[in-house]
């Protein structure tokens, strides 16, 4: 999912004995053993949904809605696993649940613009409590382009404004200064996922073969993995 428009990609994550996933504008869970699908939500104002993750009996997502003149504008979204009480929350996107907080991309936005480019404005790296509430800056940034949360800090990816080089930072989870782990001019991190105090991405290649590579969260040493492999999870 792009700041500036959704790409709508597949998203999918298990919990339990089921695996929730989405096909636009509509919610399903699969139950692992049995393989017996079931439709939980449908959208009547959102076009597609992304960035899964489940919770506790709910569902957060970013759901992507038409406004406006200039096509898509992402918020973060909330529903029940038996497809009840959804609730839209807040102008953004990329929800991470951790400690009882919902940590994600803030975004504002302007619909009477008929430029894209120059509808979106990102704010940050926010958090809010777990009904929408109490919304507040973690790391305030205009360049945030994807982060996640492991360990009590917060790893990030940015693009310089004023030059080509890319990032990948830590931070505390409260906030405070952040540190580069790796400096790039050839190309931004992607796909960040944390497993077994390793932070592994797709970066380098060329645009449709990104390589696979990880770094230690206590390192600044990059290492490959594999070739031409597009990262979509971890597990054991």
């Amino acid at each position: 999912l792009s700041k500036k428009g959704s790409t709508c990609k597949p998203s999918s994550i298990k919990s339990g004995n089921c695996m929730y996933y989405v096909v636009y504008d509509k919610i399903y869970k699969v139950n692992v053993n049995t393989r017996k699908s079931t439709l939980v939500y449908t959208s009547k104002s959102g076009y597609c949904f992304s960035d899964l993750a489940v919770k506790d009996g709910w569902i957060y997502c970013t759901m992507d809605k038409y406004k406006g003149k200039a096509g898509l504008y992402p918020y973060i979204f909330k529903v029940k696993t038996n497809g009840k009480s959804a609730k839209t929350l807040k102008q953004g996107m990329a929800p991470v649940i951790y400690n009882g907080n919902i940590y994600y991309i803030k975004l504002s936005f302007d619909d009477k613009k008929s430029n894209i480019d120059e509808n979106f404005q990102t704010l940050g790296i926010y958090k809010m409590s777990l009904s929408g509430k109490n919304d507040k800056v973690v790391k305030k940034s205009s360049i945030v382009e994807e982060f996640i949360v492991y360990k009590s800090k917060i790893y990030y990816t940015a693009m310089s404004e004023t030059s080509y080089n890319c990032y990948l930072y830590s931070m505390p989870i409260t906030g405070g200064k952040a540190k580069i782990i790796m400096r790039t001019t050839e190309g931004l991190p992607t796909n960040l996922i944390a497993y077994s105090d390793y932070i592994y991405f797709n970066w380098g290649g060329d645009e449709e073969n990104y390589d696979l590579y990880k770094i230690k969260t206590n390192s600044t040493k990059k290492i490959k993995v594999t070739s031409k492999a597009d990262l979509e999870d971890i597990y054991d």
